[in-house]
């Protein structure tokens, strides 16, 4: 399992909110768990790649959204331990198998 950071804009009326992604998230069997760590980043972890992930978003969200979605095991930053525990050792939620 790998840690993605999707991050995302919705400038566009209607605006999509973080809340409307992570409902959406929670229906999706390969987005095994995730974490809001900013108010326009989310951080999900999966067996699946880059392109199946930003597939069911741009499925679900054709308009109104712009999102990147990049692999988070090599990132760095100023973050708290529980963000860097996510993207070094991602866990699934157990809602999905």
């Amino acid at each position: 399992m790998k840690a993605y950071l999707i991050s995302f804009t919705s400038a566009a009326y209607p605006v999509i909110e973080r809340q409307v992604i992570l409902d959406f998230l929670n229906t999706q069997p390969i987005i095994k768990n995730w974490f809001a760590v900013m108010p326009h980043a989310i951080l999900v972890a999966s067996d699946s790649n880059i392109a199946d992930i930003s597939k069911i978003l741009s499925d679900r969200f054709p308009k109104n959204l712009t999102c990147l979605v990049t692999d988070a095991s090599n990132a760095n930053g100023l973050a708290n331990n529980k963000v860097w525990d996510f993207v070094n050792n991602p866990k699934s939620s157990g809602r999905w198998p």
